[in-house]
């Protein structure tokens, strides 16, 4: 993969038309786009790639709106303007980042905190949203309670890089068992996933439940698929 794109990049150039074209000779595969672009879900970092276009791929033409936290210098929004081809692309950084493009819209704030999220949920409902952001605990469980439900039923929300719910030195996370973490917040989803099996037996607490309609946990990072309709 690399070394295929190495020799495109000869032929194309490097710049920003150049690398728009080289995604394009690919515009299916996220290993490709990921390489293309340097974004670090690719196969020579964090290895996410895979998983998300096996879940994704399916119905990436129907998706309108993505949203990814956390952005650094934008190359995983350019892989998902080129994967998601009919998608508006939002990227939320606690730094300001400009990626310049059609259907590319940067802002800045903290992902947690309340006026951001409420400028998020005025841009959605979203198909896709990744959180890929400071990855602390406190952060984590935040967007989430603020956003999940401007995921579209059906939709997908994503968390990368779990393993920092184990590490306590600026993550406040702990070790096993340690609440209020990625981790504990997707073990307790399996009993949203459950949902309409416990309402029989104790609506009240069926009800307080987030709708969750499957979720996939990989190492490092899992997928929840919103329910409902």
């Amino acid at each position: 993969m690399v070394k295929a794109r190495v020799e495109a990049e000869r032929r194309l150039g490097l710049t920003a038309r150049g690398k728009r074209r080289l995604a394009r000779l690919r515009p299916t595969k996220l290993s490709w786009l990921a390489s293309v672009y340097g974004s670090d879900k690719g196969v020579t970092a964090h290895q996410y790639v895979d998983l998300y276009e096996q879940i994704l791929a399916p119905h990436r033409r129907e998706y309108t709106r993505v949203l990814e936290i956390g952005i650094y210098k934008g190359a995983s929004i350019l892989m998902w303007r080129e994967f998601f081809p009919n998608a508006e692309i939002f990227g939320l950084d606690i730094e300001s980042v400009e990626v310049p493009g059609p259907r590319i819209t940067t802002l800045q704030g903290d992902q947690s905190a309340p006026d951001t999220i409420e400028r998020l949920r005025a841009l959605g409902p979203f198909d896709l949203i990744v959180d890929d952001g400071s990855h602390k605990a406190e952060h984590i469980l935040a967007s989430f309670a603020g956003l999940y439900d401007s995921v579209k039923p059906g939709g997908w929300y994503v968390i990368e890089d779990m393993q920092t719910a184990y590490a306590e030195k600026g993550y406040n996370g702990g070790p096993p068992g340690h609440p209020d973490t990625a981790a504990s917040l997707v073990k307790s989803l399996v009993d949203a996933v459950n949902r309409d099996e416990i309402a029989p037996y104790y609506p009240d607490a069926a009800a307080a439940l987030p709708r969750v309609a499957e979720m996939h946990v990989h190492p490092r990072v899992t997928f929840i698929r919103r329910g409902g309709t």
